[in-house]
């Protein structure tokens, strides 16, 4: 008897996390989501640059 095929995540389930991601306030690219053979969808989001340090990091980098 063979396995079961492995299965991507649905496009459905994609969106779902997209819509989620954005009204959350988050930025989504290709680049954030990744969709395993077996079903997981994962969003990984960018590093945050020094450039967009919050006001208290800048405090904190000053003491």
């Amino acid at each position: 008897m063979m396995a079961a095929k492995p299965r991507y995540a649905t496009k459905a389930a994609i969106a779902r996390l997209v819509q989620s991601v954005r009204d959350a306030g988050i930025d989504v690219d290709s680049r954030t989501i990744e969709a395993s053979p077996d079903g997981t969808v994962r969003f990984e989001p960018a590093k945050l640059s020094a450039a967009t340090a919050s006001n208290f990091d800048s405090w904190e980098a000053k003491l």
